[in-house]
């Protein structure tokens, strides 16, 4: 009998240790679940996320790089650029639904078109956009966050990932290290 309880007080107190083990690491914000909507990048993270975007076996893959702005209007929307995998080639759609998008339009086409690349029209739907998939994406891409949106290197957006596994991609990004 006294072996019994000597087993069942061993087993509690292993219980014990492990549920106080458990919610410090789970405390902790490196292990936190990440809540996707928490995810930062900047413009020197643009090859990991084309990558990502390249690799990527789902059906609808796309990474919206969402550009802070200040909004003078609900009806400005948020200036966004997107790498997108589109029949298994990644490109820049350059989506035409935010105020400062139409109205940098002619700057996209322009820089696109000094740095050798085609531009091509598209719409989805009723929401027309620009596409480019020819030439060297990721620094097309680069070149678009600054010279025309005009941000820094290591100022931070937000991104939508769909069809990309953040899990591999999160550890990668360079503001997401350090956290």
């Amino acid at each position: 009998m006294e072996m019994a309880l000597n087993i069942d007080v061993i087993l509690a107190v292993l219980a014990a240790i492990s549920v106080i083990v458990f919610v410090m690491f789970r405390v902790r914000d490196k292990f936190k679940p990440l809540d996707p909507k928490d995810i930062v990048v900047t413009v020197l993270d643009v090859d990991v996320v084309c990558q990502a975007v390249r690799d990527s076996t789902a059906l609808d893959v796309f990474a919206v790089f969402l550009i802070p702005s200040v909004q003078t209007s609900a009806d400005d929307g948020v200036p966004s650029v997107e790498l997108a995998l589109l029949n298994g080639i990644v490109g820049i759609d350059y989506v035409l639904l935010s105020k400062a998008n139409v109205e940098k339009q002619q700057s996209f086409v322009d820089l696109a078109t000094e740095m050798g690349h085609t531009v091509v029209e598209h719409a989805l739907g009723d929401v027309p956009y620009l596409r480019v998939e020819d030439g060297d994406v990721p620094q097309l891409m680069r070149e678009c966050l600054r010279r025309i949106f005009h941000l820094d290197d290591d100022e931070l957006m937000s991104i939508v990932l769909e069809g990309v596994d953040h899990s591999t991609v999160v550890p990668l990004l360079s503001k997401m290290r350090a956290r």
